[in-house]
């Protein structure tokens, strides 16, 4: 399942789960025995995009040198989070699908608070049933899709210091079951490693409103250099708490700078991209405790030199989970 253009809904999924479910359920430090937490959720993706090279996008294209038509694209997923909290240490033993990734993800790690450094969280993960095209600029045929197998070890460090600052850092590497383009023209293969370090700092208003910005740097180095790229992105978050719900804004902007000049259209690529999103959690569900939903609406819009990678998507989403 390809989630590339679901990545802000995720990323904020984990930043709302994690404010709640910390209020929610809070370890009995008293009782100095070791405790199990698990959130298990289930969603449901409703997706309209013009994306060519989205395999949630339309399977085939008539013309290479324009944006694609739009296609509708609706799936299901779980979301699961368990914890093992020691204690004595506090260190927290993780086992889930990590909602920072651009893609779905299954991982595993190791969650540790420093009292004066901050909050270390160290996960390796790989991908889960996500695709990619064989050859993304086939016309007038049924475009075939193949695996696409990532193995990413991310590192956070929230609160650095005790402060509301966080840095986190990826390292991602990428290999496709049958890369056909890349076979064909070198210049687009599509495998390689991703690096990308990300910061943001928590303003906090009072104590019902907080407003978040960030910065995302990220460096992509394939073995071909046509789909090799620079980026950096500004984000802004707004979110307000309640008793009954938490309400959150989103709001990005983004600029790609491709390596080498792409081979069928001889020019190198540059990308910008803006995206608008809210979203809102419920905790406490129907008065049940342990009852929780998520939703969602959001939009991104990429503009491109080259009109190919021209994309609109718009995304909606729901969840409903439970915490025990």
């Amino acid at each position: 399942m390809k989630l590339k253009s679901f990545i802000s809904i995720l990323a904020l999924f984990c930043l709302i789960s994690g404010v709640v479910t910390a209020q929610e359920q809070k370890p009995d430090m008293q009782t100095n025995k070791n405790v199990f937490k698990a959130t298990v959720d289930l969603g449901v993706l409703f997706e309209n995009t013009t994306s060519t090279t989205s395999t949630y996008g339309s399977d085939k294209i008539s013309d290479y040198g324009k944006e694609g038509e739009a296609a509708n694209y609706t799936t299901l997923f779980p979301l699961l989070d368990l914890r093992y909290i020691l204690t004595e240490s506090k260190t927290q033993l993780y086992f889930g699908t990590p909602t920072d990734g651009e893609n779905y993800e299954v991982g595993a790690g190791v969650i540790q608070p420093f009292s004066q450094l901050g909050n270390l969280t160290a996960i390796i993960a790989i991908s889960a049933g996500t695709e990619e095209w064989e050859n993304p600029y086939e016309t007038d045929v049924t475009r075939e899709k193949t695996d696409l197998n990532e193995l990413s070890i991310k590192l956070k460090l929230a609160r650095v210091g005790t402060t509301a600052f966080d840095i986190s850092l990826l390292n991602k590497n990428i290999r496709l079951e049958n890369d056909e383009i890349g076979k064909l023209l070198p210049d687009l293969e599509r495998e390689g490693t991703v690096n990308n370090v990300q910061l943001s700092y928590a303003f906090s208003i009072n104590q019902t409103n907080r407003i978040i910005p960030g910065l995302k740097v990220e460096k992509a180095d394939l073995e071909g250099g046509a789909n090799s790229y620079d980026k950096a992105e500004l984000n802004l978050h707004y979110i307000r708490f309640s008793r009954t719900f938490v309400l959150m804004l989103q709001a990005s902007a983004s600029n790609a700078l491709y390596k080498d000049i792409h081979p069928l259209y001889d020019e190198t690529r540059n990308e910008t991209g803006v995206g608008l999103g809210v979203r809102a959690r419920i905790p406490n569900l129907f008065d049940i405790q342990s009852l929780h939903t998520n939703m969602s609406i959001s939009g991104e819009r990429i503009d491109s030199n080259i009109d190919f990678f021209d994309s609109q998507t718009i995304d909606v989403v729901l969840t409903l989970g439970y915490s025990f």
